[in-house]
Formats: C-alpha cells, sequence, structure tokens
C-alpha cells in the first residue's frame, strides 16, 4: 500500500508513530505498554473501538521485527499502511481524525535507503541487503556467488606457458566477476536498491564493474575497506553505507530547496500556507515543501477527498463540497498527493526554505 492509496480511503483515520526497543529483553512488554497507553488517548480523541481493535495485532506485533519504530497509517475502512522505521530518535504520535498525518511514514520510508554490500573476491561475492542502518555484523550473506577456481592463483609456471596460464586466470576471474554481476543486478532490482557499496580484489571489482548493468552501475559505490577474508571488511564497508545513505537522504531536501530557490526567481514558486493549498488545488503544484515540527497548531480544511484545500473554510463550502479539517501540514500533504505533487519535507530554518514553513515549485 501507498500514501496516495488514503486518498480515497474513509476517515476518521488513525495516524501513529512508536518507538521499538527491539534489543530489550522484555521488548514485547514495553510495546504493550506504549500501545495501551496510545489506545487510550486515540479512544478518548474518538477513534473507532473496531478500528483500534484491527490495528492492535500490527502494533504490537512489531516488538518481534529488527526495526527502530513502527509508523502506521490506518483508515476506517480499508488496508493499512504500515512502515517500519529504522529511525532511532522518533517523536511518539497517536492521532486520529478525518485527515491522515502521513508525514511521519513518508520521510521515514524516504530516510530508508534499501541497498546492497557487497564483498567480492576473484572466485565470487558477498552479499548483503539492507534498509537504513541495517547491521550486518555478525550475519550472514543474504546471497553467495562462488564461481569455479580452476586457474585462480597465477603461480609461477615459467617460460612460455606462464603467459597462457595467466590468461587463463584472467578469463576465470572475468567469468566469475560476470556471474557476480549477474546476482547483484537481480537482487538490486528485487529490493528496490537505491544504492550499492561494492568493496574487495581491485581486480575483480574492475570485471564486476564491466558486467553490472547500467541501471546498476548507476547506483555502484566502490569503497576499499578489505576482502572476502577480512572479517572486518563488512563492519567497515557497512559503516561507509551508512554514510553514503545519509548523504542521498540529504541530497534529495537540498536539491528541493535549491531548486525552489531558482524557481522563485523564475515567479515559478509559491510560499505561505494560504497562497500554497490554493495552487496546490490548482494542480500546479510539481514538488511540495514543508516542514513539521510535530507541534503543528494551525489548521487548514480540505474537500473530503483532498483534491481541494484552503485556509478558510468558506472556499470549500462555496465550492459545494463536504468539509473535513486537519493540521495545516496533513491536509497540504494530502492535497499534494491527490494532485500528483511530490512531497519534500525541509528544515525549519534556512536561506531557501519557504515562508510560514510551505511553499512549493510550480509546474513547468
Amino acid at each position: 500500500m501507498e500514501p496516495t492509496d488514503t486518498i480515497a480511503a474513509t476517515g476518521p483515520f488513525v495516524s501513529l508513530t512508536l518507538p521499538i526497543e527491539a534489543d530489550a529483553a522484555d521488548a514485547e512488554d514495553r510495546m504493550g505498554i506504549r500501545w495501551s497507553n496510545a489506545r487510550r488517548q486515540l479512544a478518548e480523541d474518538g477513534a473507532p473501538e473496531d478500528l483500534l481493535d484491527r490495528i492492535e495485532p500490527i502494533v504490537t506485533g512489531a516488538a518481534r521485527q529488527h526495526a527502530a519504530a513502527i509508523h502506521l497509517v490506518a483508515p476506517s475502512d480499508g488496508p493499512v499502511l504500515v512502515h517500519l522505521g529504522h529511525d532511532d530518535d522518533v517523536t511518539e504520535q497517536a492521532r486520529t481524525g478525518p485527515v491522515p498525518a502521513l508525514l511521519p511514514l513518508m520521510r521515514a520510508r524516504d530516510e530508508d535507503v534499501a541497498h546492497l554490500v557487497v564483498v567480492v573476491d576473484r572466485e565470487g561475492a558477498d552479499i548483503w541487503v539492507r534498509d537504513s542502518r541495517g547491521d550486518t555484523t555478525g550475519q550472514d550473506p543474504d546471497a553467495e556467488v562462488d564461481g569455479d577456481t580452476e586457474h585462480i592463483h597465477r603461480g609461477q609456471p615459467g617460460g612460455w606457458s606462464q603467459r597462457r596460464f595467466q590468461q587463463r586466470a584472467e578469463n576465470t576471474w572475468e567469468k566469475n566477476a560476470a556471474g557476480v554481476a549477474a546476482e547483484v543486478d537481480q537482487v538490486a532490482r528485487r529490493a528496490g536498491a537505491r544504492l550499492v557499496v561494492a568493496t574487495g580484489d581491485v581486480r575483480a571489482l574492475g570485471f564486476l564493474e564491466e558486467h553490472l548493468s547500467e541501471e546498476t552501475k548507476g547506483i555502484l559505490t566502490v569503497v576499499d575497506t578489505g576482502g572476502r577474508s577480512d572479517d572486518d571488511a563488512v563492519e567497515r564497508a557497512s559503516a561507509e553505507a551508512d554514510r553514503l545513505v545519509a548523504d542521498l537522504a540529504a541530497r534529495r531536501t537540498v536539491d528541493a530547496l535549491e531548486r525552489f530557490g531558482a524557481a522563485t526567481g523564475e515567479d515559478l514558486a509559491v510560499e505561505g500556507a494560504s497562497d500554497t493549498l490554493r495552487t496546490l488545488s490548482e494542480g500546479r503544484v510539481a514538488v511540495l515543501l514543508v516542514h513539521d515540527h510535530g507541534a503543528e497548531e494551525r489548521t487548514a480544511f480540505a474537500s473530503v477527498d483532498g483534491s481541494v484545500a484552503a485556509t478558510e473554510r468558506s472556499v470549500i463550502e462555496d465550492l459545494g463540497l463536504e468539509v473535513v479539517e486537519g493540521r495545516l501540514v496533513d491536509v497540504a500533504v494530502r492535497t499534494a498527493l491527490a494532485t500528483g505533487a511530490e512531497v519534500v519535507v525541509v528544515p525549519a530554518h534556512g536561506a531557501r526554505v519557504p515562508r510560514e514553513g510551505i511553499g512549493g515549485v510550480l509546474r513547468g
């Protein structure tokens, strides 16, 4: 299920973010307490009991998962949108109302970059599939490739045979690397990887890069952290992958802010709550930039399907549409999804941050 699937769903919605202490011996008990407190608050705020009953096993079962947080958005009449995130610094949230609070879940999904860590030698490779901050220390690979070992080691045959022996070794290395490349391509596609970090034998890495698909080459980064026989190579490669993942996630925000700054100078941007909601409703926004500090008190109004939004109730009523009210940021995100705009979370302050913490880049 995708965030856009909530557009046609019926409220009230439950929007929930809870930390998961999966490494604690009493992780399930702790999650049970967190959920009990959240359920009580949601019920007091008007969440239907049957909806709370439906999501309870999903929430309590998250304690058995290898994750740091559960993000959940549940409509009254449809599938539940769930993401198990790896950010261990989340703010607890339990909200119910006619407009879902999608942004924490969407942000967690953006930051959890699926990627591969690949350690190669001249015989094959070990491949790990990771989400953001997924630990590989002490874990078996998700995939292994072991190729032909004949002629792997050059030795010193001497004389006229040395050139032929060396060529056979090179051919064997390349054949093995081609097999590794095919497996990496397949695993990357299956995992939806946005990054492949490879380390190991320099010659094998060269052959690997030659045989990878163009799609995988475009997300490949080669690092020098050791080979398959080095027990610490995977840990070092994983640490480098963490840094690259963080850069990748941050790059999207930086690119959006730069694009907004450039568009502002060409009158192709909008900012401020009223103008942004109006322009979103007209379908003219390509990218919505929004900040959410979690304690947003401003509200806005929208049609039930989220396609029209405004800071004044009368704008929706004058169109003869049923009106729902929600937090400004939630209304804006839902209207962005309903009108096909991309959503990017931005910081509260900065040179290019939109006025009032909300703005958009217009369609060209």
